[in-house]
């Protein structure tokens, strides 16, 4: 009866290559064997790392932004808007200035460096929104408005509402309910010295009202 195993010559290709394989553990050794095939596959990772395209920095990857007029802020999606106001008057640097919209009117009158010794802040509202294209105008303590101006004879301060009372010089919305409160928990004024009866009311202001109010 003939034999069933198989000839050396009659062995296939993967019966071949595992023999090529121990032969090569057998030469080698099998620790040798495992730190040649570890540094072959550590070359060639290093020549394709070489071969990529360059990746640019980390910062260059970071959007950029600059608080210009006009740019738009990171998430924001719409456009920063400046204002630009002449600020006049009794400030120390008149001119025109612009400030980021939502800027008040005591900011306006910051960058032009504050008001003088002679301003009357008392005559402006300081906390109204800026806008665009106004004038900011400071007036100094005695300067007749153009509002009173329009008037014909003196103010009487026992009868005037706010509105009149407000374009005497000196006399801003704060000083102007003042003086009503004032006449209606005391009753009438008796002349314009009288006017001392209202707390803000100096000699200065009272001097610079004395010919154009009445009782």
């Amino acid at each position: 009866m003939a034999s069933s195993t198989p000839s050396v010559g009659s062995a296939g290709p993967r019966d071949r290559a595992l023999g090529r394989l121990r032969e090569l553990i057998d030469f080698w050794g099998s620790g040798r064997l495992v730190a040649t095939a570890v540094a072959a596959l550590s070359v060639t990772a290093a020549g394709l790392w070489l071969l990529s395209p360059s990746r640019p920095p980390v910062e260059a990857a970071i959007p950029t932004w600059s608080p210009t007029a006009g740019s738009t802020e990171p998430g924001a999606g719409e456009p920063i808007v400046r204002v630009t106001v002449h600020v006049a008057g009794a400030v120390k640097r008149p001119g025109v200035y612009r400030l980021d919209a939502g800027s008040r009117v005591h900011e306006a009158i910051d960058a032009a460096g504050g008001p003088t010794a002679e301003a009357d802040t008392d005559r402006v509202n300081l906390a109204a929104p800026l806008v665009d294209g106004a004038q900011v105008r400071l007036p100094e303590f005695g300067e007749i408005s153009a509002d009173w101006s329009d008037t014909e004879g003196p103010v009487n301060i026992n009868s005037a509402d706010a509105a009149t009372l407000e374009g005497l010089p000196g006399i801003g919305p704060s000083l102007a309910r003042a003086i009503i409160d004032e006449r209606e928990r005391s009753g009438p004024f008796e002349g314009v010295d009288d006017l001392d009866r209202v707390s803000g009311l100096g000699p200065v202001r009272i001097d610079a009202l004395r010919d154009l109010v009445a009782t």
